[in-house]
């Protein structure tokens, strides 16, 4: 299996609609900037700190509904995924809000037979209270703080 993807959020900044992807290098690049959209009138201060958070994306897959509503996956959901959220597409980086929960069919209940096929994101929560900190030289952002306790089954 391929190594999961780490997706870091920051909590002030996170929301249904985010300012930038959750990477270290894009968080970097939005706080060196302002966004007043965000409320920001200026730039991050150097050593600036933000509590933040890791979600793993573990893998996507295929959804096909079968005549008698039965959920088929392609592939099977990876081991140790505990959200479910719907891309907007096949290939997709994001997903629709709307449809995550704990389980695929809890996902997905709300669709009709016709909008399958469907891509799902297979997410495990990541480490919490992680503190990032931002640096005008680059600019860069590092994590300061790792919780202790790893991905587990991914």
């Amino acid at each position: 299996m391929a190594e999961p993807e780490r997706l870091i959020y920051l909590e002030d900044f996170t929301d249904e609609v985010m300012p930038c992807a959750p990477t270290l290098e894009a968080w970097a690049a939005w706080l060196a900037k302002p966004d007043p959209e965000y409320t920001r009138d200026a730039a991050a201060e150097d050593g600036e700190t933000f509590k933040a958070y890791v979600d793993y994306v573990l893998g996507d897959v295929r959804v096909d509904r079968d005549g008698d509503g039965a959920l088929t996956f392609t592939p099977p959901p990876p081991t140790g995924a505990e959200i479910f959220a719907k891309r907007h597409h096949e290939g997709g980086e994001g997903w629709d809000a709307e449809y995550m929960a704990e389980t695929p069919e809890d996902a997905l209940d709300c669709l009709d037979a016709d909008d399958f096929p469907v891509w799902l994101a297979c997410i495990k929560n990541g480490e919490q209270g992680l503190l990032v900190r931002f640096h005008a030289d680059g600019p860069r952002c590092e994590v300061l703080f790792e919780a202790p306790d790893s991905i587990g089954g991914a």
